[in-house]
């Protein structure tokens, strides 16, 4: 059974697909070649099976976004790395070690694997990133459909994936289109 965002981010690639089928593989080419920066590709995605279709066009959406100025992204050491999802209390306690003047709770109830919190603005993002936010934060492995829906939804995300020691927050500088396009259709079968 496929989640939602999953079924949007399908119905978007497919409508478009006699567009984006050439850059998509040129994506995914230059993905295994290690031509995107790994804590992006990280970012996107953590999973077992090759990259598809659907997953470039997450990267390539969040990638153009970045180089664009509109996404921005900080990256905060942690110092270690997150056990699995399951480990609630391990990953709270380890989060126990962000830096000022973040904060985070481990809720696997929540939309993700808990919510990231800051006190104050943050150098590497706009003005409009208030002084006190949160955002939706993903512990280890998570599907590219997730990654982008958190963005479109909240316009933040928080990345802790697994191997990884720096958690990874990305901010929406502006508004713009749909990643999704017009997946009324694609959502109406949830």
């Amino acid at each position: 059974m496929s989640t939602f965002h999953e079924r949007a981010l399908k119905h978007a690639v497919q409508t478009n697909l006699s567009v984006l089928a050439q850059p998509l593989q040129e994506v995914l080419s230059n993905h295994e070649k290690g031509k995107y920066p790994s804590w992006l590709c990280d970012f996107v995605t953590q999973k077992r099976a090759p990259w598809d279709l659907y997953d470039a066009y997450v990267l390539l959406a969040i990638y153009a976004r970045w180089r664009l100025g509109e996404l921005v992204f900080a990256h905060v050491e942690l110092g270690e790395v997150p056990e699995a999802d399951a480990e609630v209390e391990a990953n709270q306690r380890l989060l126990k070690k962000l830096p000022p003047p973040f904060s985070a709770v481990v809720d696997r109830s929540a939309d993700g694997d808990g919510i990231l919190t800051w006190s104050e603005a943050l150098s590497e993002f706009s003005e409009d990133s208030g002084e006190q936010a949160n955002t939706p934060l993903e512990i280890g492995s998570t599907k590219s459909s997730r990654t982008l829906w958190h963005i479109e939804r909240s316009q933040r995300l928080a990345r802790w994936p697994y191997g990884s020691s720096v958690l990874v927050v990305t901010y929406r500088t502006k508004k713009f289109e749909s990643w999704f396009g017009d997946s009324k259709e694609a959502l109406r079968t949830r």
